[in-house]
C-alpha cells in the first residue's frame, strides 16, 4: 500500500492531489512510441476504424489524444469515468462493442498489460499484446494472446495476415 493507510479521507485527499497534478502536467508527460504513427496512418488508410480503449478516465485520455494531434485518427476515445465506472477492461470493451454496434470477431484489442488481453478475451475479441508498454513478455504470454508484437510494425504484419 503506497500510503500505508486505509483511511478513506486520506485516500480521497491523495487521489485529489494526484488528479490536480495530472490534469495540469502529468497527462502531457507521455511520448509516442517510435514507429507508432506510421502504423496508425497505415491502419487508417487501410480503412480500419480505430478507437482508444483505456482504463484512464476518458476525460484525461481525450486530452492526451488531442495533445498528440491524434483526434482525427480515432473514432472515439473510450475510458473509465472518474468514479471508477468501466475501469475494468472487460466492462469497458463490452460498452464499446455495444456503443459502436460492432461484432467482436471483427475487432482487435491491442494492449500492453494483461488486463487488456483479459478484457478482449472476455468479449470474444482478438487480443494482441505489445512489448513497448508496461507489461512484460511473461505477463502477456500468461494470458495466451493471439499475438505478441515486439515493435509497432509487427502489428501491420499480423493484421494484414489475418
Amino acid at each position: 500500500m503506497l500510503l500505508n493507510t486505509s483511511d478513506r479521507v486520506e485516500l480521497d485527499r491523495a487521489v485529489a492531489h494526484y488528479r490536480d497534478r495530472y490534469t495540469v502536467t502529468g497527462l502531457f508527460e507521455n511520448e509516442l512510441v517510435d514507429g507508432i504513427m506510421d502504423v496508425v496512418d497505415a491502419l487508417c488508410v487501410g480503412g480500419l476504424k480505430l478507437h482508444v480503449a483505456t482504463s484512464k478516465p476518458h476525460a484525461y485520455a481525450g486530452r492526451i489524444v488531442e495533445h498528440f494531434g491524434l483526434e482525427q485518427k480515432f473514432g472515439k476515445v473510450y475510458g473509465s469515468e472518474l468514479d471508477g465506472t468501466r475501469s475494468a477492461k472487460a466492462e469497458l470493451l463490452a460498452h464499446i462493442l455495444a456503443e459502436e454496434g460492432v461484432v467482436p470477431s471483427e475487432c482487435v484489442m491491442i494492449g500492453d498489460r494483461k488486463h487488456d488481453l483479459i478484457g478482449a478475451q472476455a468479449n470474444g475479441v482478438a487480443a494482441i499484446g505489445v512489448l513497448w508498454g508496461y507489461g512484460s513478455r511473461q505477463e502477456l504470454e500468461d494470458q495466451g494472446p493471439d499475438y505478441i508484437a515486439e515493435k509497432p510494425a509487427d502489428l501491420l504484419s499480423w493484421i494484414k495476415a489475418g
